[in-house]
């Protein structure tokens, strides 16, 4: 058998049997499983330092391009989270209620500068413009509810009425 008609042999064999390959793939991978954690492990801890430092030196060559790709991929994880609507929320234990484009990003910022309660969001409802957003939040706030400005909204509400 020549070489090449033994690869195409090999190719259809392969082709034919691949399911039954696969599983013996995710058999061999099961049964050593804890020997390659265990290797893997080993190996990392032997060579801690060695791939410390070529992070290090590789980060500092490379510092302005993982920057910009940083700032890039924020700004694009923000783009995304925006659905070009205009989300008026109520979180239920806090009696507030509030407006924003991007909700989980907002929330976040509940939890961790304000130390509001988040778990009880409700969403009031989503609109095209931040107009309309703006009335059923002042009109929420004139009702006793919390949130950002609330007197300001409650001005802004009696003139768009």
């Amino acid at each position: 058998m020549t070489k090449k008609e033994k690869k195409e042999y090999n190719r259809k064999y392969r082709e034919l049997n691949k399911e039954k390959l696969a599983a013996k793939r995710t058999a061999y991978y099961l049964a050593n499983k804890e020997e390659r954690l265990e290797y893997a492990k080993k190996h990392r801890e032997a060579n801690r330092d060695m791939y410390k430092a070529s992070s290090r030196k590789y980060r500092l060559a490379n510092k302005e391009v993982i920057n910009a790709k940083n700032k890039l991929t924020a700004k694009k994880y923000k783009d995304a989270q925006k659905d070009g609507l205009y989300t008026v929320y109520y979180l239920k234990e806090d009696h507030y209620v509030g407006m924003t484009t991007i909700l989980q990003q907002r929330l976040c910022k509940h939890k961790t500068v304000h130390n509001r309660h988040i778990k009880d969001v409700e969403i009031i409802g989503k609109y095209q413009t931040k107009a309309g957003a703006l009335k059923v939040e002042a009109a929420l706030h004139s009702m006793g509810y919390l949130g950002r400005h609330s007197k300001l909204k409650q001005q802004t509400l009696k003139q768009l009425i």
